[in-house]
């Protein structure tokens, strides 16, 4: 039935994006199984790497690394008075933990953190779990995990189940971007490999990948490209790219995901300092065209980390049918820059890319990053239907919900070949 009033259209917009259940394609997420890897609460909100450093700003005298090694309660609290008491929280970091607190039902006059603290020693993580996602309408989450990083190898080795909600991502970014360190961790795992790439190194790694895609059975796997990397220039890199990775994700039929503008040994699952994020995604975004030219049967996902794309590189991607954009528009809390990219994303791919993930680090970020993020996409698909209208075409309801499902994770399931959980279609 068609809408007949632009508030009208507006309203059912605003509704149903609210309505449409996210998958949010990148996160650094881990369930209760992974124990402390599982970041959630008060404390760990405050103590994240962006806002320990804005509090140094205040508290130049010790090193940095001081108060980044601080235990994490003590540390909350100089945050909490330095940030939050002492001035105002203007930053990006501090509106989001002010916005978590909000979406929990906190009130912007009561300030103190140890009622805070109290609230989240009510809840076992489970039940918080089922709140966040609840109250995010996010029905799926993909988990950035590496086996080669010690507590992760270990829960591995002994988990048998996971929580549905959360799909892993395999990383691969020790093997590209350190392969002294991931070597080492493949000795201790008894595979024979060695430092100067060999044969036998090569076939040890891909052991070591088959294993890891059966064990996690991954969405995709997930690289950052080092620095100066060229796809056919001779480094350690491209070799084990080449002979090692794409073969296996090739044998698993999964896609490899390039993160753009991000360094691979950057604590993962963190959001991107601000100097990171204006870098673009030119670092690594021409490699990744030119993968996607030399393996044309081989799907990639360009993880742009909400950096700016330029006409001309969403027109190129837009020519690759084996690559999926995700993250154009926004990585973590959405800013003001964020509506532009999505407009453009909107004119060059339509409905074809997945603008938004929340690259969240703690689970109670995905509150702030998809208030905001619904509130994005309403905004522009709002914008567009006005424009047809106007120009004498209507819209139902059913398409106001099939492209409002697009853009929340229905194109990057279409583009997986999987059903996408939350609706079986």
């Amino acid at each position: 039935m068609p809408i007949r009033t632009k508030e009208a259209l507006r309203e059912l917009v605003r509704k149903t994006v609210q309505a449409v259940p996210v998958t949010d394609v990148f996160t650094g997420l881990y369930p209760e199984a992974f124990g402390s890897l599982m970041r959630w609460g008060i404390d760990e909100l405050l103590t994240s790497r962006p806002l320990l450093e804005e509090t140094y700003i205040f508290h130049p005298g010790p090193p940095l690394e001081d108060l980044l090694a601080m235990p994490k309660p003590e540390a909350a609290e100089l945050v909490w008075q330095t940030l939050f008491i002492d001035r105002t929280p203007l930053s990006p970091g501090c509106r989001e933990v002010v916005a978590v607190l909000h979406a929990l039902g906190g009130d912007g006059r009561h300030k103190e953190l140890t009622a805070w603290r109290e609230y989240f020693r009510t809840l076992p993580a489970p039940d918080y779990l089922d709140l966040v996602f609840g109250r995010a309408g996010v029905t799926t989450v993909c988990m950035l995990s590496d086996p080669l990083q010690g507590i992760e190898g270990e829960v591995w080795n002994r988990l048998y189940g996971l929580d549905p909600r959360f799909n892993p991502v395999l990383s691969v970014d020790l093997l590209l971007c350190d392969w002294k360190t991931a070597c080492a961790r493949l000795r201790e795992k008894d595979y024979g490999v060695e430092e100067k790439l060999s044969a036998a190194s090569l076939d040890a790694v891909r052991s070591y990948l088959r294993y890891s895609t059966v064990r996690l059975d991954p969405l995709y796997l997930a690289a950052s490209l080092p620095d100066g990397f060229s796809p056919g220039r001779a480094s350690d890199a491209d070799r084990l790219l080449r002979e090692a990775v794409l073969p296996v994700a090739a044998e698993a039929g999964i896609p490899l995901g390039i993160r753009l503008g991000a360094s691979g040994l950057r604590r993962r699952g963190m959001a991107p300092a601000p100097q990171e994020r204006e870098a673009g995604p030119a670092a690594g975004f021409s490699a990744l065209l030119e993968l996607c030219r030399q393996h044309p049967g081989q799907k990639f996902i360009a993880l742009a980390s909400g950096a700016e794309l330029t006409p001309p590189e969403l027109a190129a991607a837009r020519r690759m049918p084996n690559l999926h954009l995700a993250g154009c528009a926004a990585a973590g809390t959405p800013d003001r820059s964020a509506a532009g990219r999505l407009q453009g994303g909107l004119d060059v791919l339509g409905l074809s890319m997945t603008p938004l993930y929340s690259e969240a680090g703690a689970v109670d970020l995905l509150l702030p990053a998809w208030e905001q993020g619904r509130s994005l996409i309403g905004s522009a698909l709002s914008e567009r239907y006005l424009a047809l209208a106007d120009a004498g075409w209507s819209i139902t309801a059913e398409d106001v919900e099939r492209d409002a499902a697009e853009l929340l994770g229905g194109a990057f399931w279409r583009f997986l070949g999987r059903p996408n959980p939350a609706t079986g279609l």
